[in-house]
């Protein structure tokens, strides 16, 4: 009976650490993002940039170089945009 009992505790035991180890291997790693700046619709050469045109997204890994975050620092840009933004592109400095 005692063997049996050893039988029981182990078998749990194992199934406890299998249980365990699956969890931590199954979870997807955290992914930092970072919240900019995009167009909420298309923009046309020379708009000059007002709320309506903004909207922000998410996005991973590290800024572009340029990227806004913040849409009070996009807004009235655009006068001397000289390239289209199509929408949910983010919204550069310089532009």
């Amino acid at each position: 009976t005692i063997l049996l009992f050893a039988f029981v505790i182990a078998g749990l035991c194992a199934f406890l650490v299998f249980r365990l180890v699956s969890n931590r291997v199954n979870r997807p790693a955290a992914v930092e993002t970072t919240t900019v700046v995009a167009a909420a619709q298309d923009i046309k050469l020379g708009t000059v940039l007002t709320p309506a045109d903004l909207t922000t997204i998410r996005i991973s890994g590290s800024l572009p170089k340029g990227a806004i975050t913040e849409p009070a620092k996009a807004l009235g840009r655009g006068r001397y945009l000289n390239f289209l933004i199509l929408r949910y592109r983010q919204v550069l400095e310089g532009g």
